[in-house]
């Protein structure tokens, strides 16, 4: 009897360890399927504000030690150190946007804004070889300034604005923090 017993517990064991495996495969429960409009837009905008709240932290802590720093020396090094920590942010945030699967209407624009993110931190990752030997502060941050590092931004500015406008044209109330789109003709 006693072997019967330990067969039947091994067996919900067995049983709920499978049903463990399956919810966590996909995640927490939920459909498989798309987000819908509405949800996609909750979470980019979540996903959003995590990163631009983190973006505005390390910036007022980098101008804190900028404030501090008594060498040219030190400055370049906290911009160095502020450029991976932003590049470093970037990148989790394009991975959360790419990782969320949302309906067919945003599929063209969040691809473009995951493409023009990686561009961004591929710019970030060419300033940090720059820093390894810039001599004075104007040549480090010069990089960023650059023609190059702009287009990068206003191209990821311009996929920002895309995903807006669809919600926009969805009535749907979002803040992506970049500037709201002209509103349709």
């Amino acid at each position: 009897m006693g072997s019967c017993v330990r067969r039947c517990c091994l067996a919900v064991v067995v049983v709920a360890a499978l049903a463990l495996s399956v919810i966590a495969c996909r995640g927490d429960g939920e459909s498989d399927g798309p987000l819908t409009l509405d949800e996609y837009f909750e979470r980019l905008e979540s996903l959003t504000q995590d990163w631009l709240d983190a973006r505005e932290e390390s910036d007022q802590e980098a101008g804190e030690r900028y404030q501090n720093s008594d060498t040219e020396e030190e400055q370049i090094i906290i911009l160095a150190d502020f450029v991976e920590e932003q590049r470093g942010q970037l990148v989790e945030y394009m991975d959360n946007v790419e990782g969320l699967e949302g309906p067919a209407e945003v599929v063209e624009e969040q691809a473009e804004l995951v493409s023009t993110g990686r561009v961004v931190v591929d710019m970030y990752e060419n300033a940090l070889i720059v820093y390894e030997t810039a001599e004075t502060f104007d040549e480090a941050a010069a990089v960023l300034e650059s023609p190059g590092f702009e287009e990068a931004a206003q191209a990821f500015g311009d996929a920002c604005r895309a995903l807006v406008t669809i919600a926009v044209e969805n009535n749907i109330e979002v803040d992506l923090g970049c500037p709201l789109p002209p509103p349709p003709p």
